[in-house]
């Protein structure tokens, strides 16, 4: 039974590997707490550069993304304002994806509690799922390609999360799950030692 449970927990920490974050796409989670806004981002592939830097507000920043493009039936600038109860018309944060010639760039900003326009002339949506706190995440996913508009597809392509005023990050539930497995096998090995 100890070693049909051992075979498990490896099988699963496997497949968390092999199916968990490590994939092609890139992924953007911009943080919003109370007075800063941080990016975070992962998956870049060889030929890709991502970095940081500061938006034109203390509650903004930008992501340019080097060597990743959008496809060239994209417009060359899309915003999504996410809005917040109780009209869900107040824009309260912006995510703003431009083409580049280089790239492209991510941007998020963030409302200075003076409000940042209304949806009368952009796409919105809610900045949470309805009577939860918790973020309808990914906001945005889109076709990115290497190269060019019209170069070899990266797996799973551009996704954009963003959680607005909110100090807690969650792990993704496959790192939630290798870490589990992990410490699982430790036990089991160490239970196994000690006999």
């Amino acid at each position: 039974m100890k070693q049909f449970l051992l075979v498990v927990v490896l099988s699963v920490g496997v497949l968390a590997l092999m199916y968990g974050p490590a994939d092609a796409a890139i992924t953007v989670s911009f943080t919003d707490t109370s007075d800063t806004v941080t990016a975070d981002f992962s998956g870049a592939p060889t030929g890709v550069t991502i970095q940081t830097q500061p938006g034109a507000t203390p509650e903004s920043i930008i992501v340019v993304i080097t060597g990743a493009f959008l496809a060239a039936s994209q417009p060359a600038t899309f915003t999504l304002g996410l809005t917040e109860l109780p009209d869900l018309q107040q824009v309260s944060d912006i995510i703003t994806l431009t083409k580049q010639e280089t790239g492209l760039t991510v941007s998020f900003t963030s409302d200075a509690e003076g409000g940042l326009g209304t949806c009368a002339n952009i796409s919105c949506q809610p900045e949470f799922n309805p009577g939860t706190t918790t973020p309808p995440n990914p906001f945005l996913t889109r076709d990115i390609f290497l190269g060019s508009a019209t170069g070899g597809a990266i797996s799973g392509g551009l996704i954009i999360n963003a959680t607005s005023d909110s100090d807690a990050r969650v792990p993704e539930p496959t790192t939630l799950l290798l870490l589990g497995s992990g410490l699982t096998g430790l036990v089991v090995y160490r239970r196994r030692r000690a006999r």
